[in-house]
């Protein structure tokens, strides 16, 4: 799909904001002072604030007036307002706004910058990847207890590096190098993402980053999702075939599941998945009387569940279906499974109407994946979700471009009066 010259100017005026936007959600990760404060939603807040008034402000001097809303926009609107209302049965009612005003604040912002380029927001996460990785390794001599995660789950040391935990360091990580195959794999290389000649630089700093932060699920869960995004995003036999072994592995791992248990802890295999499965368990075991609404959005690390646990004090259960249970119940777990299908939907067209590998595509695989085993959907704000919502909303517009000019019908809930005229 080519994009009109017009569209590529548009594109180009977002390169600052979608930057700012992206450099406040980095910050979410990195080590920053502060104890009662975390500093890094004050970055994401003023990244997202940054730009949404610089493209409000372009909008205006330009008389563009209004954003198109598209289907899996209306689910997380959806998702948001009931988030929002808990706030009426949440132990902390300003913390539970406070919480779901980050998301409507990055929201807001992902909807103006929807009319950016998609390559913009990888090379910036590809860059800032290698710089943090180099920043990581680097301090390594200079503060090993900064360096390395004071609690780790093996015998191994794990590297965090710059970041406030090894998980968040590997993820980043992950996310980079499967961008940076699927860049090299469209031909972007050298033409918008990064220069040819340092991509073999890039992808050794960043799997050395990698292979130190030991975030294994994650690495598993990029590989998973990178590996699907080659299967399913060209047309044909190769991706039904790819969804139908996909659904026999599932039924066939459901239908031996008291085998396959045997079979690992005779290997000594951890089960418990470092812990998670205790999480999981003892979150679901208090959830009581509140299974339809839960206890309230953010609530999980509310002080009035510190009785829960003992030595350990989770942030989250490493699960976030799981938490949207906890602190949302069955609604709010309906409209996070909704907005995951609304996500997967919209992607898989993505590929269908560009006949690119779907950038958007990976990283909602990766946020569903790893969102069994991590906080990524239903949670607080994320690197990973505040990115895909970005690439996302940029690449399911290029397809409302595309399918205007094709005659598809694929056509957004509500678009303006501009909008419409500029497909036409």
């Amino acid at each position: 799909m080519t994009d009109s010259p017009t569209r590529r100017r548009s594109a180009l005026r977002l390169r600052w904001p979608i930057t700012a936007f992206l450099t406040g959600a980095w910050f979410l990760d990195v080590q920053l002072p502060g104890e009662n404060v975390n500093v890094g939603n004050l970055f994401l807040v003023g990244g997202a604030t940054l730009a949404l008034m610089s493209t409000i402000w372009t909008r205006r001097r330009k008389g563009i007036r209004g954003i198109s809303i598209m289907g899996h926009d209306v689910v997380y609107a959806l998702y948001l307002l009931f988030a929002a209302s808990s706030a009426l049965w949440a132990p902390s009612a300003m913390e539970t706004l406070v919480h779901s005003s980050y998301l409507a604040i990055v929201w807001f912002a992902v909807l103006n910058l929807a009319d950016g380029d998609a390559d913009i927001a990888v090379r910036f996460t590809v860059s800032v990847a290698v710089l943090t990785a180099l920043m990581s390794i680097a301090i390594i001599p200079v503060s090993p207890s900064m360096a390395f995660q004071p609690n780790t789950s093996t015998a191994l040391p794990e590297l965090r590096g710059i970041f406030s935990h090894q998980l968040r360091l590997g993820l980043l990580m992950s996310i980079a190098l499967g961008l940076s195959i699927l860049a090299l794999a469209n031909g972007r290389y050298g033409r918008g993402v990064i220069a040819r000649g340092r991509f073999l630089l890039a992808g050794l700093v960043i799997s050395a980053c990698l292979i130190g932060a030991f975030a294994r699920l994650y690495t598993l869960a990029m590989v998973v999702a990178l590996g699907l995004t080659f299967a399913v995003s060209k047309p044909g036999w190769k991706r039904g075939g790819t969804i139908l072994i996909g659904a026999a592995c599932t039924a066939g791992v459901l239908l031996s599941l008291d085998h396959l248990g045997a079979r690992l802890l005779a290997l000594n295999a951890d089960l418990t998945l470092t812990g998670r499965t205790t999480m999981w368990a003892r979150t679901l075991a208090v959830l009581g009387d509140a299974e339809w609404v839960g206890r309230g959005y953010a609530a999980f690390d509310h002080p009035s569940y510190d009785w829960m646990w003992a030595a350990y004090r989770p942030a989250h259960p490493h699960n976030s279906f799981i938490q949207a249970y906890f602190e949302t119940g069955y609604v709010g777990l309906g409209l996070t499974i909704a907005l995951v299908i609304s996500h997967l939907r919209i992607a898989l067209r993505v590929s269908r109407v560009t006949g690119r590998y779907s950038y958007s595509l990976f990283l909602v695989l990766l946020a569903g994946i790893g969102s069994l085993t991590g906080s990524n959907y239903a949670g607080k704000p994320t690197l990973l979700f505040s990115l895909m919502l970005l690439v996302l909303g940029i690449e399911s517009r290029q397809v409302l471009v595309a399918a205007r000019v094709r005659g598809n019908r694929i056509v957004p809930i509500a678009a303006t009066k501009n909008a419409r005229a500029a497909i036409r």
